[in-house]
């Protein structure tokens, strides 16, 4: 009977200790996950940091300036520019230059603009102040319109492809398609008759209405 007791007490005793310790881990475990940081959220980028789309970069142009300016040289400018900006970088004009130039010119691909002087654009008929040479070779002048043809606008029925790249924003193939279409449709009835030559739409002729005739 003792020899009962004795079992039963012992094993008592080590389910005793063995429920304390039990409840001890338990408690660490609970106060281990309390204490136990929670992880940051990364928050998403916002946008302006986000990496800028290529598209959104300025477009620039390289126009190497030349002839009768003070600091002939490559410049960048942005596309649209007038060669107005890209005389002023290149340090404005020698006292020899020929100033007839279309200076509200909008510049739209990388060309040469040679400034001529007086001695020189005074031989032409048209006394032009300036070639403009662009990169497939083709070089137009580029003059003022008060300058250019009748009543000091151009005729945009008996100007050439050279003469229409003096209005603002014609390049030399806009001013080929001018000729090709009153080549195949006749003569323009009025100015605004321009606006049926691929190309030119309402904002480009609003640019050019004031310089051109069909008389």
């Amino acid at each position: 009977m003792k020899k009962k007791t004795v079992i039963f007490l012992t094993v008592a005793v080590v389910l005793f200790f063995s429920i304390i310790g039990y409840l001890i881990s338990s408690a660490n475990g609970i106060s281990m996950d309390i204490e136990q940081p929670l992880p940051k959220e990364t928050s998403a980028p916002r946008s302006s940091d986000a990496i800028p789309d290529e598209t959104a970069k300025m477009q620039v142009i390289q126009v190497y300036v030349t002839g009768c300016v003070k600091n002939p040289g490559i410049y960048e400018i942005e596309k649209g520019q007038i060669i107005n900006d890209v005389i002023d970088f290149a340090g404005g004009f020698t006292e020899d230059a020929n100033k007839n130039i279309n200076l509200v010119y909008k510049l739209y691909e990388n060309v040469t603009l040679r400034v001529k002087s007086k001695s020189e654009s005074h031989e032409q008929s048209i006394p032009s102040g300036l070639e403009i040479i662009h990169e497939n070779g083709v070089i137009s002048q580029s003059s003022t319109p008060e300058t250019s043809q009748t009543g000091g606008l151009i005729n945009i029925n008996t100007a050439n492809a050279s003469q229409l790249t003096a209005l603002p924003g014609i390049g030399p193939s806009t001013a080929a398609a001018i000729v090709a279409y009153r080549e195949g449709n006749g003569n323009f009835q009025k100015i605004e008759d321009i606006m049926n030559v691929s190309g030119i739409k309402e904002n480009k002729f609003n640019q050019i209405k004031n310089y051109i005739t069909v008389n």
